[in-house]
């Protein structure tokens, strides 16, 4: 090459570069998804919503989603309809630094991933996180509840203001000594 080194060649010193550009966009957009994800949250704790903490509900019947959503409508309720778009949000929520989900509602007999695995899944990587089992099949939940390893479980139709107190109750217990910081799910 003309008595230049490898490294002086003006065709490797463009490719480098390239590479540099394409691992800073790579940043920049990483940078700009977290600006809008701190944000969001910051605009909704302004507007005064989930200012009591946030709820994950996990129901495929349509009707109990809503009915949980209006009862805790002063917490930041999100819904699901299935156990893999749970994961996917917790997922999600890890990817942008950690999860604050302070309390997920469960309901057994989910569409795929059924709520007993949904839980254990949670309990291990959401330690913090409380855990409630709704059914309408009561000999069945009660050995659920205690497999997975739930906080608290109800039975359908429920006293929905029972629900809120335990969720309440849920979102104020203080972090356990030696409980782990909460990390990726679905492991």
């Amino acid at each position: 090459m003309n008595g230049q080194r490898a490294d002086d060649d003006p065709l490797t010193q463009t490719g480098k570069w390239r590479a540099v550009d394409a691992e800073a966009d790579a940043l920049s957009r990483r940078a700009e998804a977290s600006r809008r994800a701190i944000g969001e949250t910051v605009e909704r704790i302004a507007r005064g919503v989930g200012a009591y903490g946030s709820v994950l509900v996990v129901d495929d019947y349509d009707l109990m989603r809503k009915t949980l959503s209006y009862v805790l409508r002063d917490f930041d309720v999100r819904v699901c309809a299935t156990a893999e778009e749970a994961l996917r949000v917790v997922v999600g929520e890890l990817a942008l630094g950690g999860c604050r989900i302070d309390v997920v509602i469960i309901d057994l007999d989910l569409p795929g991933i059924d709520g007993v695995e949904l839980a254990q899944r949670l309990r291990r990587d959401l330690p913090r996180a409380g855990l409630i089992m709704v059914s309408g099949i009561m000999d069945r939940l009660k050995r659920a509840a205690r497999e997975a390893g739930v906080d608290a479980y109800f039975g359908k139709p429920f006293d929905v203001e029972a629900v809120r107190q335990k969720v309440e109750e849920l979102v104020e217990r203080p972090s356990r000594p030696g409980d782990p910081p909460q990390s990726g799910v679905g492991r």
